[in-house]
Order: C-alpha cells, then structure tokens, then sequence
C-alpha cells in the first residue's frame, strides 16, 4: 500500500452545509487551474480553513471538461429527473429456516494487567484477590487464569500467524498541536518501536493533520519511511494576541469557566503591555474578546484531532487481529468536548479497540517568564500573571492530558507520561505484557437494548503503588433491527397455525385460493386504511412483506413464495385504494392432487407488524 495524502474533510460532515448544496461548480479560468489542482479550501472561517488535497492532481483538461459538464443547465437534467413509481412489486422463493441448536453464556470476558510502582507487572495474585464491580454493584468472578503471550504455546515450537496471536496496532501521530522537540522525540521512539515489532503483528501510521498514512502492514520498510517523512503541521500560533499573550488554557477558564483568577491575570497582563506599546489600555471587553476568539479556534483543533482519532478507531474496528491504537500527543486542552469523547469510548469498546496513550512532553516544565527576544514583549510579568501561571502549571497539564487519560483509561490502555524515555513509553504501551490475568463474570441479565455498563476493579487487600489495566465498561447486546425481527416473526408465524388475526391493529387483508389444476393462486386484498403509512414528500410510503407457503396434511412445509410491495402512493391513488383495497397475488405449485394448507403472512416493515391467515385447499383433476 503506497504512502499517500488524505485529509478528513473529503467526509461529509466535514464540508459546511452552505456548500454542501452548491449544485454546480464555480467557472473558473485556466490560470487558476494550477492552484485548484493543489488545494480546494472548502472552510470559510479562520479557525475552520484546512485543504483537501486532490491525489492524484487533476490535469487542467480534465478540470475544465468536468467544470463545463457540471454547468450544464439545471432544468435538462431535471427533465431526465424520473418520479419513483407508486407501487414497486417484487417476489422470489421463500424457504423457510433451517432448525438450528445453539448454546449461549453471557460472560463479560477481561484481559487486566497489574502493575507495581515501577510499571513491572505483578504477579501470582489469586481469584479471591480481585473484587469486580458492575454499575456499582459486586459480581462474582466465574473464571480466573493466569497466562503469559506463550503459555498457550509449546516451547520453541514455531507457530504460524493467527487471528489469536496477531495484534493490528495503529500509531496515531498528533503532528498539530505538539511542540516540536517533543514530535521530534517522539518520531525516533516510535521508529525504533516499529522496528522491535515481532512478525505476527500488523501496524499502520495515521496522523492528526491527514498528511501522513499507511495502512495495515508487516512490511516495516514503509512503516520506517512514513515516520520518517512526518512533519509538524500546526494550524494555530501559541497565541493569536501578542498582547495580551493567552495561552489555550487560560482561553478555557475564561471563556467556558469565567475563572476570576484566570481573568484577573490576563487583565494585568494586558494592562502592563498596551500601556507600553500603545500608551493606553483597552477596554476589558476587547481582552475578554480575544480569550473567546483564542479558545474557539483551539477548541475546534481539538475537535478534528478527536474526530480523526473516531476515524482510525472506525478502521481498526474492521481489523481481524487483536486492536491497540496508540496515541501520541503532545496534549491539547479538550474541555467542552466530553461528549465527542464518549463516542470514541463507546466506538472503541463496541469494536475491541484498546486506546493506550503517550505524553510527547515527558517531564512537564515550563518557565512562566516572558522571553526576552519576543519582540511583542519587554520585561516581567506582572506579578499576579506570574503567580497565576506559577500556581496553575499543574492544573493546566492535567487538563492538557485529560483526553489521553480519559481515552486510555476507560479502553483498558495505559496511559505513559511524565517521563521523558519515550522508547520505553512506546515499548510498554505497544508489546504485550510479560504477565496478566484472564477474569470474566456474568452479568444477572443481558437485555437486547445496548446499554452501556461500568466496570470497577479493586485489589483486597490493596497493594500500595498498584495499578489495573482492563476496559472500562460493556454493551448489552444491540436490539434486533426492525427488519430482523419482522423477519423472525413471519417465520414463527408461518410454522405456527395458532397465529392467525392476533391483532386488529395489525395488517387486515382477505385472502383466497384458487387451484387450477396444480397451480394455486393465492389473491390477497389489503386494507390501506389500516395500514400505517408514513407521509414523506406528500406520498404515503410503506413496505409490505408477503408470504404464501404451502403444506401438505401432515404440516410438512412443500414450497413458498415471498413478495414484496413498495408503497409511494400520491392522494389521489390512495383515494382509489381506500375505496378499492389493494390488491397483490402470489402462485404456488403442488406436488400433485390432495389436501393442502396454505399459510399467507403480510407484514408492515416499518413497524414490524403482521397477520396470519390459515387457508385449507383441495387439489385435484377437476379443478
């Protein structure tokens, strides 16, 4: 797979309604071909400006042939417009399901790894040792095993590559917001991981600004190449004001927060600099100003890192072997984009993905002193600047890191930080623990409504400095779609002749047979009166599923016939139908003369209801 340029903005949740409904291009002149054919900027705003890169690049030929076929005048290809039909009829062979046996344990399986203080994991805890906690609530552990990656495996016996054994690991870059020295740091790490990975597994490279990518691989040679072409990208300056200077966090507290604390020190910075530069101060509305205009443009970066992360999740969730995403990043404060964050645990959790992540910075420091060669600054901060930005350090890496933690912890990853052996980081959060410890447990009651459950795990009695790695929560099993379960009810009902009419709600119809010869034609009559229709672009629309099936006297189902009717009906043809009934047939062939029964089921797709008419039929010579 050869390396190439993406960018998430060819999605469509990325483009802005406004141009979503352009129906034509733009006219554009030969000399600004050679620009369209590098970059097509399709946000308007500062903070959402980024370019989706054609790649290949569009000869100006092509351009120019598919801009005039694209103005074409709207009303011609209206005219070739085709209204959809009122009525679409379709039908095939029914068979009826195959009896099948199966055997169910809802067990909640999990992998969890102790670790002591100094990251080594711990080993030859006892069943009794660890207490599980579902919604809060104490489950009995059912199953307990202690194992290394080989305690499967014979020594020294090779193995070949399974589904078991392979683990698919995406590193996720975030070339935007981290600071340099620490990317660069963090790009020799992950190549030197890269080349430590053991044959079985299969990594990809992603990068927050879409630049960068390579899929799934055991070739390290391109995996080597793309890290080593990764460059920063950063869409933002560290402060869009030199005066006064806000950083993302302080923009946060006072933006979404309203921090008195944070406010107070932007205000004196501002105070000390505009007096300096301009000889006035401006008013506190225009400061306050800029600490929404600062975190609305950071916000949004840390929107699309996020929401890049969503995407590489998604493409691991089709991967066979086991999935660890890995996340480095330097930190962006994400406050305000929990909800966006859920979405990726729940995503990740549905698909089995485990999310680990790396703190580019390592050991945290940062001097809150001005520099002196900034040009937009001279001397101190003020004083009450100075102790904000001195006192505040810890909070604000916490919030910085808040995502990564967040992400990794609730997938059962690791989180590796405040350390600067980022080799180290990449080896602990990308091979597999010498030593963990298979649990599962099971839950009273496993409704079919995907809800959410979480999960806590403490050790009894507690070993200070440990910590538990393992996933933070479960799904229910996700309720039937409507279609599968219409599906299983027209089946039950079809071997059931103690279903018939259940409900007056439900579809009414009158249904007759008639056999001519061996032929029997089954005639239904519908109701659409009692149909629910739903009313879209003034059409009632619904679909029917029909089927008729056969059988002999002794219930042995013969052969079936399944149709289905697409309903758009305008008003005036639902008139007609209301006064008519709508009528549908379906043909069946028996095997030869005698008594038969013929089962016909007709039901709404849309909301998944149906009727049951048993029907008896002689066939013989004289029909």
């Amino acid at each position: 797979m050869a390396m190439r340029r993406i960018d998430r903005t060819r999605r469509a949740e990325y483009i802005p309604r406004s141009w979503q409904k352009i129906p034509v291009l733009r006219l554009i002149s030969l000399r600004d071909v050679k620009v369209f054919e590098r970059a097509a900027f399709v946000r308007n705003s500062p903070r959402e400006r980024s370019a989706v890169w054609l790649w290949p690049p569009l000869p100006c030929a092509r351009l120019v042939v598919a801009a005039a076929f694209c103005l074409q005048p709207t009303a011609a290809l209206l005219q070739q417009t085709r209204e959809p039909p009122e009525v679409q009829v379709s039908a095939g062979i029914y068979n009826p399901p195959t009896t099948t046996f199966s055997a169910q344990a809802n067990l909640v399986p999990l992998t969890v790894v102790v670790r002591d203080a100094h990251g080594q994991p711990i080993v030859g805890l006892a069943r009794d040792q660890f207490h599980l906690f579902d919604d809060g609530e104490a489950r009995p552990i059912t199953f307990f095993q202690s194992l290394t990656p080989l305690s499967s495996q014979n020594a020294g016996q090779k193995r070949a590559p399974s589904q078991a054994s392979q683990r698919d690991i995406a590193l996720y870059f975030d070339d935007v917001t981290t600071a340099p020295g620490d990317f660069a740091h963090t790009r020799i790490a992950a190549a030197q991981f890269v080349a430590a990975m053991g044959a079985d597994d299969r990594l990809a490279i992603f990068t927050a600004s879409s630049t960068i990518s390579y899929g799934l691989t055991n070739d390290r040679t391109p995996l080597l190449a793309a890290i080593a072409a990764m460059g920063l990208h950063p869409r933002a300056s560290p402060s869009i004001s030199p005066c006064p200077r806000i950083t993302p966090y302080e923009a946060y507290l006072i933006s979404q927060r309203r921090d008195a604390w944070a406010t107070k020190a932007v205000l004196s910075e501002a105070a000390a600099c505009q007096r300096q530069r301009y000889g006035a101060i401006l008013p506190a509305e225009y400061v306050l100003g800029v600490a929404d205009a600062t975190w609305d443009q950071y916000r949004g970066l840390a929107i699309d890192n996020l929401s890049a992360l969503q995407g590489v999740v998604d493409y691991l969730a089709t991967a066979p072997g086991r999935r660890v995403l890995i996340f480095a990043s330097g930190g962006f404060v994400s406050g305000t984009t929990e909800n966006l964050q859920d979405d990726i645990i729940r995503a990740a959790l549905r698909a089995g993905v485990t999310i680990s992540a790396l703190d580019a910075k390592g050991l945290y420091a940062n001097d809150p002193l001005l520099s002196f060669d900034d040009p937009s600054t001279t001397g101190f901060l003020p004083q009450s600047t100075y102790i904000f930005e001195q006192t505040s350090q810890t909070d604000q890496y916490a919030a910085e890191s808040a995502a990564m933690s967040n992400l990794a912890q609730a997938t059962g990853g690791l989180f590796f930080h405040n350390n600067n052996d980022l080799t180290a980081g990449f080896k602990r959060l990308g091979l597999d623990p010498s030593f963990s410890y298979q649990i599962a447990f099971a839950p009273p009651s496993l409704p079919a409504d995907g809800k959410l459950h979480t999960l806590r795990m403490q050790l009894r009695p507690d070993i200070s400095g440990a910590s538990l790695e393992f996933r933070r929560g479960y799904f229910d099993p996700p309720p039937p779609e409507p279609a599968a379960k219409l599906q299983a009810a027209l089946d039950h009902a079809l071997t059931n002749a103690s279903i018939t009419n259940a409900s007056a709600n439900q579809v009414a119809a009158s249904v007759r047979c008639r056999a001519s010869g061996i032929q029997i034609r089954t005639e239904l009559r519908l109701d659409v009166q009692r149909l629910r229709l739903n009313v879209r672009n003034h059409r009632r629309t619904q679909r029917l599923i029909m089927v008729a099936a056969l059988y002999d006297h002794a219930g042995r189902f013969i052969t079936g016939k399944r149709g289905e009717m697409d309903l758009a009906l305008k008003p005036a043809t639902w008139e007609k139908y209301k006064a008519e009934g709508l009528g549908a047939s379906l043909n069946l062939i028996a095997p030869g003369e005698g008594t038969y029964q013929v089962r016909v089921v007709i039901g709404e797709a849309e909301r998944a209801q149906l009727s049951a008419y048993s029907v008896p039929i002689v066939v013989s010579a004289q029909n």
